[in-house]
């Protein structure tokens, strides 16, 4: 059963997809779940929701403001603040409602969501336990030379009064996009057949927001159960920058595969799938 909600988010209303176990009475843990860069909550989301209500867990996945069902302006444009505070809203929302365990509540993101789900465990003591699965660490070097031009032209354009401008997510290699390789332009396509508020672009001052992003002090202060899925060949979220970030934290479990940012979905799917339902039936 999916219910439909609604949060609030630094006063924008966001929409939230609830999935819940079927027949129960008893109090139950649950996941937030959230989308990567520029994504919706019907992007591979709906996967692993779906698994995990087997094992009787319920998932709260949302839309970040600006994107999907949620409200908010400028349309697709990321705000890494406004990010924060849905989860927490989130977590009011599962802590407040009589049908969930306000004591057994996890999280899960993959790429920029699971970036964010380090640093909301951080600085939440309700978050009992992480799912981070390509985590978003901080920008690939050698994509910020390629779009700061573009940035900053924006950035001119604002300031004198024009609309500004947009970006596309995904692109083919050798397009210009905010992601362009490892498979981005086939996943793109592939994950938003039953996403009909997908849309492919973000403004660009969302990019001067990734810019300055960075997750690896938080997940630094991580005391509470974490497992990290990694994909070897990732250029979007290189593996080494994530090991980098987790090195030393205690209660840390590492998976890693061969593979790049996107193909790990595509090759890997079940597995992640079933690795997630694992851990949260096993942790919270």
């Amino acid at each position: 059963m999916i219910e439909k909600i609604h949060l609030m988010a630094n006063e924008v209303k966001i929409a939230g997809d609830l999935y819940l176990p079927e027949g129960n009475r008893e109090k139950i843990p649950a996941v937030i779940m959230a989308p990567g860069f520029g994504g919706v909550k019907e992007m591979l989301i709906p996967h692993y929701a779906k698994v995990l209500l087997k094992k009787n867990i319920a998932t709260l996945a949302i839309d970040y403001p600006n994107f999907g069902e949620s409200e908010g302006n400028p349309r697709q444009h990321i705000d890494i603040k406004s990010h924060h505070t849905s989860y927490y809203s989130a977590l009011d929302y599962l802590s407040s409602d009589s049908r969930f365990d306000p004591k057994r509540l996890g999280i899960w993101g993959s790429s920029l969501s699971g970036g964010h789900s380090l640093v909301v465990a951080a600085t939440d003591h309700r978050v009992k336990s992480i799912f981070a699965i390509i985590p978003y660490i901080s920008p690939p070097l050698q994509a910020v030379p390629a779009l700061a031009g573009k940035v900053f032209l924006d950035l001119f354009l604002r300031k004198i009064g024009s609309k500004g401008g947009v970006l596309p997510i995904a692109g083919r290699p050798g397009e210009i996009a905010a992601m362009n390789t490892d498979g981005a332009w086939e996943w793109m396509l592939e994950m938003t057949s039953d996403a009909p508020t997908f849309k492919n672009y973000v403004t660009l001052a969302s990019l001067l927001q990734m810019t300055f992003y960075r997750t690896s002090s938080y997940a630094k202060k991580i005391q509470k159960p974490l497992k990290v899925i990694l994909a070897m060949e990732d250029s979007i979220t290189p593996a080494k920058l994530v090991k980098n970030a987790i090195k030393g934290i205690p209660n840390v479990v590492i998976e890693e595969y061969p593979e790049t940012h996107f193909e790990l979905f595509r090759e890997h799917l079940n597995t992640t799938i079933e690795s997630t339902a694992l851990w949260f039936s096993e942790t919270l």
